[in-house]
């Protein structure tokens, strides 16, 4: 899948939007997650990767991500754990080393949910852990409550920075 942005018009148009990076690299799970966001989120605008090494390269505005005007710093990344090439375990790993990156909110958004897997995660400082559906009518919910959480979040480090 090519890389994508989702922006509604409302987040098009305003220096507000927040910029959430999802690195996920099944067709299926991106259409439902994108399919929610839709009709929710007036002050996000998405952008997507296909799997961590693309996100990595997004974060250091490398090779195709190196328009930074185009593909803008994100405020949060939500990545899938299960993707080829850097899969999202390896990606928080290497964020968690990087000094610009160390404090950047990571959320996982996977199907894997094994007690081992969300302790590796927790230890590389995950910000938050998100089960994914199983069917496709449940993804607007989860997306929501995802997305209201990872608002929040970005609201406190917003206030504890005006602070």
């Amino acid at each position: 899948m090519p890389h994508g942005t989702y922006e509604n018009s409302a987040s098009a148009k305003t220096d507000t939007a927040r910029v959430i990076l999802y690195a996920e690299d099944d067709i299926d799970d991106r259409f439902y997650f994108e399919r929610a966001c839709r009709t929710l989120f007036k002050d996000f605008v998405f952008r997507y990767v296909n799997d961590g090494e693309e996100a990595r390269d997004y974060l250091l505005a490398r090779g195709y991500y190196r328009d930074t005007i185009a593909f803008p710093r994100p405020d949060a990344v939500i990545t899938d754990l299960r993707m080829p090439r850097l899969n999202g375990l390896e990606f928080l790993r290497w964020a968690r080393t990087q000094p610009a990156f160390e404090q950047l909110p990571i959320f996982v958004f996977s199907s894997l949910h094994g007690l081992a897997d969300v302790q590796e995660m927790q230890r590389y400082a995950m910000t938050g852990f998100f089960k994914k559906p199983r069917d496709s009518r449940s993804w607007v919910s989860v997306v929501q409550q995802m997305v209201a959480v990872i608002r929040v979040h970005l609201d406190d480090r917003t206030h504890q920075r005006a602070a």
